[in-house]
């Protein structure tokens, strides 16, 4: 619960009232050799879907005194990643290097 301060029409509650979340995760593992030192590459992807229901009403301390805003917000995550490390010079330096990609989408629906 989070308090929104509003000196003209006095202090609500912002409530998350229902939240609702799906999500795959996807990861492949691969031990190779690359100029003769050894390596792991690990690549992978995800997806997030979270759907919340959001809601603004003015209180008289703890009792709700109607509801003022309602929303529903949808967030979407997408997102994949490589990385390598390999193990050189007889393991006394190993590189680890990778590139990772995200992508958001947010909407917001009011009633």
């Amino acid at each position: 619960m989070h308090l929104v301060v509003d000196g003209q029409h006095g202090n609500r509650h912002l409530e998350g009232d229902c939240v609702h979340v799906e999500g795959a995760n996807t990861r492949y593992s691969h031990v190779h050799k690359l100029f003769g030192a050894g390596g792991v590459l690990v690549a992978g992807t995800n997806f997030h879907d979270n759907q919340i229901n959001v809601s603004l009403y003015p209180r008289g301390g703890r009792v709700p005194l109607g509801v003022t805003t309602r929303a529903l917000a949808h967030v979407t995550n997408g997102a994949g990643f490589a990385q390598d490390t390999l193990s050189l010079w007889r393991g006394r330096l190993l590189l680890s290097f990778g590139l990772r990609y995200d992508e958001f989408a947010t909407a917001c629906a009011t009633w």
